[in-house]
């Protein structure tokens, strides 16, 4: 779908514009990053749904299972333009045994049933914060969880922490990030693998996707 280009409602429903609801694993990082793109002039309005409730469950199916609600919800639908994207990380504990295997089982099962309701899973591995760091410089190099992520940020964004609002350090070089997300993807696929990543690939944000459709 080309940039900008959404279909518009008929009617006077939401103001005519077609949603994009965005249901994150985060409780105010996304939130914070992806509110900035809701502006008067585009045809989109962004919702990105709360996951702030004490014991909030963070696991790919209880995520997809509130898209879904919000969906049926808000009586969302590709014809009318409306989009429903599913924003998580990989973030494996590889303390844990098995755990590296017991999450991607429930990812490849969380995509099985995201495609058939017509919505999209969005993976960031080790976390979002890579499509921040991509805004600056490239890595093809294994990053093994947030703190690592973390320490590889701060150059780039001095005391970075969560929750964070780093928007305004980061929209000029939207573009940049973009192009060095694929370039991330395009290094994988050169070495065997395969779209839809499996979570063995690291790093990898498909976060791209949809920044390049709502910019």
């Amino acid at each position: 779908m080309a940039r900008g280009k959404l279909y518009q409602r008929k009617t006077n429903s939401r103001k005519e514009k077609s949603l994009v609801l965005i249901v994150p694993e985060g409780t105010e990082t996304e939130k914070a990053y992806f509110q900035h793109f809701n502006r008067p002039e585009k045809p989109v309005k962004i919702k990105v749904v709360e996951n702030s409730s004490d014991g909030a469950r963070t696991d790919y199916a209880s995520l997809l299972r509130k898209a879904i609600e919000y969906k049926k919800k808000y009586s969302l639908s590709k014809v009318k333009g409306d989009s429903v994207w599913v924003v998580a990380d990989g973030d494996i504990d590889y303390k844990t045994p098995g755990a590296a295997e017991a999450k991607e089982s429930a990812l490849l099962e969380a995509r099985s049933a995201a495609e058939k309701n017509g919505i999209s899973i969005l993976i960031s591995n080790p976390c979002f914060e890579l499509w921040y760091y991509l805004h600056f410089d490239f890595s093809t190099g294994f990053i093994k969880d947030y703190t690592s992520m973390r320490e590889k940020l701060l150059p780039h964004l001095s005391d970075y922490e969560k929750n964070r609002d780093v928007y305004d350090q980061l929209c000029e070089k939207t573009e940049r990030a973009i192009a060095n997300a694929m370039s991330l993807e395009a290094f994988h696929k050169e070495n065997g693998e395969k779209v839809p990543f499996k979570l063995t690939v690291n790093p990898f944000t498909e976060i791209y996707r949809l920044v390049e459709m709502i910019i």
